[in-house]
């Protein structure tokens, strides 16, 4: 399993109009470019798991917010592309377009047969006779808790061998902080096999804790809602 962090597969309203813009690069050089840095290993991996943190639709009913991310349907072949094969939706852009964003966001994945796990909405990814739990969490997260143990063995009784735990965490360019430490630990405790953080935009730690492993923050991946971010660092864990 390869998973990777935040990917923006779209912009502003306002950076659909500039030449350096996702909308602009995607169409002068091809809905493979984004994830070409990458295919290589991501199409030789059983499953790539990525943060979606954005919208795939024509709905113009923005919340009110400072930075509202979507792009046509037809961007979820970038993912496919980019051998893609599952996305977490938790995170604070998956509603910038309200209800209408969000639905036409999972239609325009399922077309394209990419599975996806949202907040309270775990989902199920098999290969190779290996089903895969997958858990989506994102704020808010009350006094700095998250309790994901139903969630786990909801998947368990499903026959997953493997859960991994995505959560949307953390504080925006800073280092990860006591809650993460105590949701993630609590998350392994829960029964979580490995668990996934993003948000931050920039990479944290890796802490090794009871035999597995929080990936605090893996930074962008491929983040079209920012033309020139100012740290430009990031990794993929395979697992």
């Amino acid at each position: 399993i390869t998973v990777g962090g935040d990917c923006t597969i779209g912009c502003t309203d306002a950076q659909r109009s500039r030449s350096d813009g996702f909308a602009a690069v995607v169409k002068d050089k091809g809905y493979a470019w984004p994830f070409s840095g990458l295919v290589d290993v991501f199409s030789r991996d059983d499953l790539t798991l990525v943060n979606f943190e954005g919208t795939l639709t024509e709905s113009a009913d923005k919340v009110d917010k400072k930075f509202n991310f979507k792009g046509p349907a037809e961007y979820a072949k970038i993912l496919i592309l980019g051998s893609v094969e599952a996305v977490t939706l938790a995170n604070n852009h998956y509603g910038d377009f309200g209800e209408q964003g969000k639905a036409d966001t999972r239609a325009a994945l399922s077309a394209q047969g990419i599975v996806y796990c949202a907040s309270k909405a775990p989902a199920v990814y098999e290969v190779r006779g290996v089903k895969i739990g997958l858990i989506g969490n994102t704020f808010p997260y009350e006094n700095g808790k998250r309790d994901i143990s139903g969630d786990v063995k909801a998947l368990r009784d499903q026959g997953c061998q493997i859960v991994v735990a995505s959560f949307h965490w953390g504080s925006e360019y800073e280092p990860y902080t006591r809650d993460q430490r105590n949701i993630g630990r609590a998350a392994i405790k829960a029964g979580a096999d490995v668990v996934v953080g993003h948000h931050p935009h920039v990479i944290q730690g890796i802490e090794r804790y009871e035999g597995t492993y929080i990936l605090y923050s893996l930074g962008n991946l491929v983040f079209g809602g920012n033309t020139d971010p100012g740290d430009r660092d990031a990794y993929v864990a395979q697992l």
